[in-house]
């Protein structure tokens, strides 16, 4: 035999139950994501991992050096030629160095 538990709120505690509700669900979900991490940095730190995390760091680091200061020099040709451009309407060209600079 079945027995319902019927509960009787006043209409007062209605939000208060509801807001308790998503309360209790979004503590749910920070535990679930809580213990997710938790395990995740035990996976990845575990000891024998610690050499290839160091290899991807220089791989990933200094070993793109180069391609960042070559996009770097192409990214300022062009930022400076369309500065000039503008920069000399106002005959401000000497401020195309200084201009250039900052904004890379």
């Amino acid at each position: 035999m079945e027995m319902k538990y019927e509960e009787k709120t006043t209409p007062f505690l209605l939000p208060i139950a509801a807001l308790g509700r998503k309360f209790s669900l979004f503590l749910g979900e920070m535990g679930a994501v809580v213990i997710f991490l938790f395990k995740s940095f035990l996976l990845i730190f575990r000891p024998k991992q610690i050499p290839a995390i160091f290899q991807q760091i220089y791989f990933i680091g200094a070993k793109s050096a180069n391609i960042v200061a070559l996009v770097g020099l192409f990214t300022g040709m062009v930022l400076g030629l369309q500065l000039y451009y503008a920069l000399i309407q106002f005959g401000a060209e000497g401020a195309l160095g200084t201009t250039v600079t900052l904004s890379l």
